[in-house]
Parts: structure tokens; sequence; C-alpha cells
């Protein structure tokens, strides 16, 4: 799963397409405390919490959140988008 993960995140022309028209990751980016926190955070994900209450950051992982949450969903077969129903108990 965490090789198919790391796949899945690799960059793609579609995904730099979809960076370049984010402003709030092209700021990311462009932030050196930012890129600091992004570090930090992908050494020890604990360290998120340093920085839950700093929008700079807050704001480029919620974009960033976002354009991953699309990706996979892109990449679901179609059932994953719209299970059907669990049968109820008898």
């Amino acid at each position: 799963l965490k090789d198919n993960l790391v796949d899945i995140m690799k960059p793609t022309p579609e995904m730099m397409k979809g960076v370049m028209g984010n402003q709030n990751l092209l700021e990311g980016f462009d932030d050196p405390e930012v890129m600091a926190a992004v570090a930090e955070v992908a050494a020890d994900s604990t360290k998120i919490t340093k920085y839950q209450n700093n929008k700079k950051v807050m704001k480029f992982y919620s974009a960033m959140g976002m354009m991953m949450g699309e990706k996979l969903e892109k990449m679901a077969p179609p059932e994953a988008a719209n299970p059907s129903p669990s049968p109820s108990p008898s």
C-alpha cells in the first residue's frame, strides 16, 4: 500500500498543471517558512501540530490535500465512488 501511495504521489504533468493553477500552492512553494515546515513534517509527521496555528502552512497543506484527494478520486474504480448500500441486518 505504501509503495502504491508513493507512486500515486509522484509528480505528473497534470499535477504540475494543477500546482501552477493554484495560488495557495504557488505561494507556499515560494515561501521558505512553509517549505521548512514541509521538510520538518516530512521527516516527522507529528511535527504538524507545531504548525496547526500557522495560517500559511495550513493553507498550503489544505490546498495540497485537496489536490491529492482529487487525484485519488480520479484513480478510484467507479464502484468506489458510489458504493452499494450494506444489507440491513435481519
